[in-house]
């Protein structure tokens, strides 16, 4: 069977899938309501093989600024690239749309995101303490930023 990759805008149609997602990669997952909004709020893309949703992104695009919101991989398809290709998908759009820098905040923990975006070329910009909500208590995030100009 071939597979077909494809890179594309999500809608509310998608909700149940991107919950399911969310819920089955996060510490701390986004509630189906801040899902919801967010897909009425935000831009939202989702990579799909063969009409199955493997990941999704949430991001912004103003006044110059790509700013990532959650990017999200399905478990049984972390470590493939997933993430690379989404990601990469998005920072070409950006820069499509004339945008100049693409900000992000990671958890301090999550090794293999930040392995992505250091090889996307990410770099450090600063930390917040005690950002992020975990199962014994908070953690700090590690905010980056990109060039894309």
């Amino acid at each position: 069977m071939n597979k077909q990759f494809e890179c594309t805008k999500l809608s509310l149609e998608d909700l149940p899938k991107i919950i399911e997602i969310e819920q089955s990669a996060h510490v701390s997952p986004w509630t189906s309501g801040v899902i919801k909004d967010s897909l009425k709020q935000y831009e939202c893309w989702g990579l799909k093989n063969n009409d199955e949703l493997i990941g999704y992104i949430f991001f912004t695009l103003r006044t110059g600024e790509c700013e990532i919101l959650n990017l999200c991989i399905a478990p049984k398809h972390q470590c493939h690239g997933y993430g690379t290709t989404l990601l990469t998908a998005i920072l070409n759009h950006a820069k499509h749309q004339k945008i100049k820098m693409a900000f992000l905040e990671v958890r301090n923990s999550n090794q293999q995101a930040l392995k992505l975006y250091d090889k996307l070329g990410f770099n450090e910009t600063g930390i917040r303490k005690n950002y992020y909500p975990t199962k014994s208590g908070r953690e700090n995030a590690i905010l980056l930023a990109k060039d894309l100009s």
